[in-house]
Formats: C-alpha cells, sequence, structure tokens
C-alpha cells in the first residue's frame, strides 16, 4: 500500500473505509477523514494534536493490569504478535534501522543471552 499523496488513491479502490488506525503522525487520520471516516472511528498513537475527534492515544492510556491480560491472551493463543526479525544485543543498532523503516512487518525483537 502506497503512503503520503497516493495513500488516498489506493484506499479508494478499496471500496469504503469504516475506521482507521493512524501509528505514525497523522496523515493517515487526514486520509481517513477526507475518505468519510468519521473521526469517532479514527485513532492515532503518535500525534500531539490529532484532527478534532480523532482519538489520541498512547502508553500512559493503559490499565494497569494490560500487560499481564495481553500475556494470558498470547499464551492462550487468542492474539499472535508476529515477529518481522530478530536481532541480537550486539546489532541493536540494525534492529533499530529496521524498525525506523516503517517496513518491519511485525515486531522487531532483541535478544539477550543469559550468562
Amino acid at each position: 500500500m502506497a503512503y503520503g499523496s497516493e495513500l488516498a488513491e489506493s484506499l479508494r479502490g478499496l471500496g469504503p473505509i469504516s475506521a482507521a488506525a493512524d501509528l505514525h503522525g497523522i496523515a493517515t487520520a487526514e486520509t481517513a477523514l477526507g475518505l468519510g471516516v468519521p473521526a469517532e472511528r479514527i485513532l492515532t498513537i503518535e500525534a500531539e494534536d490529532p484532527p478534532p475527534g480523532v482519538l489520541a492515544v498512547n502508553g500512559s492510556d493503559a490499565r494497569a493490569d494490560a500487560l499481564e491480560e495481553l500475556a494470558e491472551l498470547i499464551i492462550a493463543g487468542q492474539i499472535r504478535i508476529p515477529i518481522a526479525a530478530r536481532f541480537e544485543l550486539a546489532d541493536f543498532a540494525e534492529a533499530v534501522a529496521l524498525q525506523r523503516s516503517r517496513h518491519a512487518h511485525g515486531k522487531v525483537a532483541i535478544e539477550i543471552s543469559r550468562p
């Protein structure tokens, strides 16, 4: 899927869009609004000044027991967390570069060997 100025055109071919999540900035949120998605059906996780009506959330909004609940759901097989790549701690810079590229399809994991 294209990002930037081509995002709206790419999405138009998919049919009606009912909700959107913007995981970096507000460009996707603004595109979704332009495509007719109601603001209350759009959220962003990384925006200090989202468009009016768009929900901005981050880790500070999490419930105290959220991590434990997520771990239980993962163990039970109800949530699958795809791992895009695994790196040794010595290759931390390479892991960060992959994550910052915004092209990792899943989580980037750092493996720390115990002595």
